[in-house]
Protein backbone atom coordinates (compact mmCIF):
# COMPACT_ATOMS: atom_id res chain seq x y z
CA UNK A 1 0.00 0.00 0.00
CA UNK A 2 1.13 3.46 -0.78
CA UNK A 3 -0.06 6.60 0.99
CA UNK A 4 -0.91 9.44 -1.37
CA UNK A 5 0.14 12.89 -0.15
CA UNK A 6 -2.39 15.51 -1.10
CA UNK A 7 -1.64 19.07 -2.12
CA UNK A 8 -1.38 21.58 0.76
CA UNK A 9 -1.15 18.76 3.28
CA UNK A 10 1.24 19.34 6.16
CA UNK A 11 3.58 16.72 7.50
CA UNK A 12 4.28 15.85 11.09
CA UNK A 13 5.42 18.73 13.31
CA UNK A 14 8.65 16.89 14.16
CA UNK A 15 9.15 14.89 10.93
CA UNK A 16 8.20 17.07 7.98
CA UNK A 17 8.68 14.23 5.48
CA UNK A 18 6.04 12.12 7.25
CA UNK A 19 2.37 12.45 6.32
CA UNK A 20 0.01 11.81 9.20
CA UNK A 21 -3.09 9.72 8.51
CA UNK A 22 -5.31 12.47 9.93
CA UNK A 23 -8.55 11.01 8.66
CA UNK A 24 -7.86 7.61 10.19
CA UNK A 25 -6.89 9.23 13.49
CA UNK A 26 -10.10 11.30 13.45
CA UNK A 27 -12.10 8.18 12.56
CA UNK A 28 -10.62 6.29 15.49
CA UNK A 29 -11.30 9.10 17.97
CA UNK A 30 -14.86 9.83 16.91
CA UNK A 31 -15.81 6.16 16.81
CA UNK A 32 -14.37 5.77 20.31
CA UNK A 33 -16.56 8.65 21.50
CA UNK A 34 -19.59 7.13 19.80
CA UNK A 35 -18.94 3.71 21.32
CA UNK A 36 -18.49 5.21 24.79
CA UNK A 37 -21.77 7.10 24.55
CA UNK A 38 -23.67 4.13 23.12
CA UNK A 39 -22.23 1.84 25.78
CA UNK A 40 -23.32 4.25 28.51
CA UNK A 41 -26.79 4.49 26.99
CA UNK A 42 -27.06 0.70 26.76
CA UNK A 43 -26.04 0.21 30.40
CA UNK A 44 -27.99 3.14 31.85
CA UNK A 45 -31.43 2.78 30.28
CA UNK A 46 -32.24 -0.79 31.38
CA UNK A 47 -31.54 -0.02 35.07
CA UNK A 48 -34.71 0.21 37.12
CA UNK A 49 -34.80 2.85 39.85
CA UNK A 50 -37.11 5.52 41.28
CA UNK A 51 -37.78 8.60 39.13
CA UNK A 52 -36.22 6.88 36.18
CA UNK A 53 -38.05 9.10 33.69
CA UNK A 54 -36.31 12.30 34.83
CA UNK A 55 -32.81 10.88 34.52
CA UNK A 56 -33.51 9.08 31.23
CA UNK A 57 -34.42 12.17 29.23
CA UNK A 58 -30.83 13.51 28.84
CA UNK A 59 -29.61 9.98 28.10
CA UNK A 60 -32.23 9.47 25.40
CA UNK A 61 -31.37 12.87 23.90
CA UNK A 62 -27.73 11.82 23.60
CA UNK A 63 -28.56 8.95 21.22
CA UNK A 64 -28.48 11.39 18.30
CA UNK A 65 -25.09 12.70 19.42
CA UNK A 66 -23.69 9.18 19.63
CA UNK A 67 -24.97 8.29 16.18
CA UNK A 68 -23.66 11.58 14.77
CA UNK A 69 -20.19 10.72 16.10
CA UNK A 70 -20.48 7.38 14.31
CA UNK A 71 -21.44 9.08 11.06
CA UNK A 72 -18.52 11.53 11.31
CA UNK A 73 -16.15 8.66 12.10
CA UNK A 74 -17.26 6.62 9.10
CA UNK A 75 -16.98 9.67 6.83
CA UNK A 76 -13.37 10.12 7.98
CA UNK A 77 -12.73 6.43 7.30
CA UNK A 78 -14.11 6.69 3.76
CA UNK A 79 -12.08 9.83 3.09
CA UNK A 80 -8.94 8.22 4.50
CA UNK A 81 -9.43 5.18 2.27
CA UNK A 82 -9.21 7.43 -0.79
CA UNK A 83 -5.58 8.20 0.19
CA UNK A 84 -4.55 4.56 -0.04
CA UNK A 85 -3.13 3.33 -3.30
CA UNK A 86 -2.91 -0.47 -3.46
CA UNK A 87 0.12 -1.93 -5.20
CA UNK A 88 -1.14 -5.21 -6.71
CA UNK A 89 2.32 -6.40 -7.72
CA UNK A 90 3.75 -5.85 -4.24
CA UNK A 91 0.74 -7.63 -2.72
CA UNK A 92 1.16 -10.60 -5.04
CA UNK A 93 4.90 -10.75 -4.38
CA UNK A 94 4.35 -10.75 -0.63
CA UNK A 95 1.68 -13.42 -0.83
CA UNK A 96 3.94 -15.59 -2.99
CA UNK A 97 6.79 -15.11 -0.52
CA UNK A 98 4.63 -15.88 2.53
CA UNK A 99 2.17 -18.58 1.44
CA UNK A 100 1.52 -19.44 5.09
CA UNK A 101 -0.64 -16.30 5.32
CA UNK A 102 -3.34 -18.34 3.58
CA UNK A 103 -3.34 -20.86 6.43
CA UNK A 104 -6.28 -19.26 8.22
CA UNK A 105 -8.40 -19.34 5.06
CA UNK A 106 -7.62 -23.04 4.61
CA UNK A 107 -8.43 -23.65 8.28
CA UNK A 108 -11.88 -22.08 7.83
CA UNK A 109 -12.58 -24.27 4.79
CA UNK A 110 -11.39 -27.32 6.74
CA UNK A 111 -13.80 -26.46 9.59
CA UNK A 112 -16.66 -26.00 7.14
CA UNK A 113 -15.94 -29.44 5.71
CA UNK A 114 -15.86 -31.07 9.14
CA UNK A 115 -12.19 -32.06 9.07
CA UNK A 116 -10.65 -32.88 12.46
CA UNK A 117 -8.25 -30.49 14.24
CA UNK A 118 -7.81 -27.91 11.46
CA UNK A 119 -5.93 -25.50 13.74
CA UNK A 120 -3.44 -28.13 14.85
CA UNK A 121 -2.94 -29.39 11.30
CA UNK A 122 -2.33 -25.92 9.82
CA UNK A 123 -0.06 -24.96 12.73
CA UNK A 124 2.09 -28.06 12.28
CA UNK A 125 2.28 -27.36 8.56
CA UNK A 126 3.24 -23.67 8.72
CA UNK A 127 4.56 -22.67 12.15
CA UNK A 128 8.22 -21.72 12.24
CA UNK A 129 8.78 -22.52 8.58
CA UNK A 130 10.35 -19.98 6.28
CA UNK A 131 10.14 -20.20 2.53
CA UNK A 132 6.95 -22.26 2.47
CA UNK A 133 6.51 -22.59 -1.30
CA UNK A 134 3.39 -22.21 -3.37
CA UNK A 135 3.81 -25.76 -4.63
CA UNK A 136 3.97 -27.18 -1.07
CA UNK A 137 0.88 -25.20 -0.15
CA UNK A 138 -1.12 -26.29 -3.21
CA UNK A 139 -0.05 -29.90 -2.72
CA UNK A 140 -1.33 -29.82 0.86
CA UNK A 141 -4.66 -28.19 -0.08
CA UNK A 142 -5.24 -30.58 -2.98
CA UNK A 143 -4.59 -33.51 -0.64
CA UNK A 144 -7.40 -32.50 1.72
CA UNK A 145 -10.77 -34.27 1.57
CA UNK A 146 -12.85 -31.23 0.65
CA UNK A 147 -16.29 -31.09 -0.96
Amino acid sequence: MQWEKRQNELGSSTMMHKVNPVDFEACFSTLQLSNCLLNHIATHLPVNRFQKEASDIPIIRSIGTALAYSLVGYKHLIRGMTYLQPDPQAMEDELNQYQMMLGEAVMVVMKQNGLKDPFKRITSLTQGKKGFSREEYLSYVQGLDLD
